[in-house]
């Protein structure tokens, strides 16, 4: 975990040090798609340790146990790849993540894709206003 952290920092960075150099006109602003780059190798960088350890990590442990449910972690049917939870028994909309702290959505409710739609629907509204009025 701590190089997967220290790998999206060095990223962080590095984003940051092509933004200013091209805000510094050092790197024309022709080039200016480089500064997605960085972004873009954050989200397969996490997506393959999320995969690889499950969330948190969990798959690395598989003799620890939830002591709110009593269940083992490796239990795995409602948590697809251990990141997306679908149960269609669970009436809820948001639910405790595995582990860890925070809440993720039940995508056995179709609220949840409700909610997904609006969010996105928010992030493309708002970039669509900023490129199109300077």
């Amino acid at each position: 975990m701590v190089k997967l952290l220290m790998g999206i920092n060095l990223i962080i960075i590095l984003n940051m040090f092509l933004a200013a150099a091209i805000t510094w006109e050092l790197i024309p602003k022709s080039y200016i798609f480089i500064i997605a780059l960085p972004v873009l190798l954050i989200f397969p960088l996490i997506l393959w340790y999320s995969v690889t350890t499950g969330q948190t990590g969990w798959k690395k442990y598989p003799y620890l146990k939830d002591n709110e449910h009593d269940n083992n972690i490796e239990d795995d049917k409602e948590w697809a790849g251990g990141l997306i939870y679908h149960n269609k028994e669970d009436n809820r909309i948001l639910v405790p993540k595995r582990y860890g702290i925070g809440y993720t959505l039940n995508f056995s409710n179709r609220w949840s894709y409700i909610i997904l739609i609006i969010i996105f629907a928010v992030i493309i509204i708002s970039l669509l206003i900023a490129l199109l009025h300077p």
